[in-house]
Order: C-alpha cells, then structure tokens, then sequence
C-alpha cells in the first residue's frame, strides 16, 4: 500500500523546471519593464506637447502608453478631475486624433476631444468644482 505515483527523482525534476520557469518569467517581465521605459519616457513637467496628434496609445491600469503621429512617445500617469462626468481621468479621454497640449514647466495638460477641451493636472486629482 506504500506505493508512489512518483520518485524522488520525478519530483525533484519538476522542481527544477518549475524553479527554472520561474527565473525565465521574472527575467522575462524585468526586461520587458525596462525597454517599455527606454520606449515610452514618462512624461514629465519639463515636457512640452504643443498640439501633437495622437495615433496610438494602450492603457494599463490608469497608465497609458501614448504614440503621436510625429513618432514621439510617452508614459502617462493617470490624472482625475471629477469635473468631467463624461471623462474623469486621462485614460478614459484618450481618443486616436485627438490633440494634445502641455506647456513647459507646467504640470497641466490639455486634451481636444469632440470639440471640448479637458484639462488635467498630472499625477493628481481634482474634485468636483474645485
């Protein structure tokens, strides 16, 4: 009644392939990481967008990865403001042809959409008439 499905052997083996997965996955998702963030800079205050068309972006979990049609690309942080009950955060009023706008040394940023204008203050959050 003492028999195994398996040795010692087996299982030590699916051990190591399981160990060594792991390792490939994590190497894996580490390189991933790092040229997604040579590709796509974050964009920062120092930046400026003076009414740069938008031609592809992917969203992730209130980040967004954002192509302009002149081959420029950026990292977005999600910003909010509850203001807009359409499009509260960046993610949601990102649209491919829209326009976008940001000053130098500014922190706000500007996005044409269905002929409106949304504006947003990066990385923060803007309440309801404030």
């Amino acid at each position: 009644m003492d028999e195994r499905i398996y040795n010692e052997k087996t299982f030590f083996l699916i051990l190591k392939i399981m160990g060594v997965g792991l390792i490939l996955m994590i190497g894996y998702i580490s390189l991933d990481s790092y040229f997604r963030d040579k590709e796509y800079p974050m964009l920062t205050t120092r930046d400026e967008l003076d009414g740069e068309r938008i031609g592809s972006f992917k969203t992730n979990r209130g980040m967004a990865l954002v192509e302009f049609t002149d081959g420029r690309k950026f990292k977005i942080y999600s910003a909010k403001n509850f203001n807009y009950e359409d499009f509260p955060t960046i993610v949601e009023v990102l649209h491919i042809g829209d326009l976008v706008f940001k000053k130098s040394n500014s922190d706000t940023i500007s996005f044409h959409h269905l002929d409106k204008e949304y504006n947003y203050v990066l990385g923060q959050m803007i309440k309801k008439n404030q």
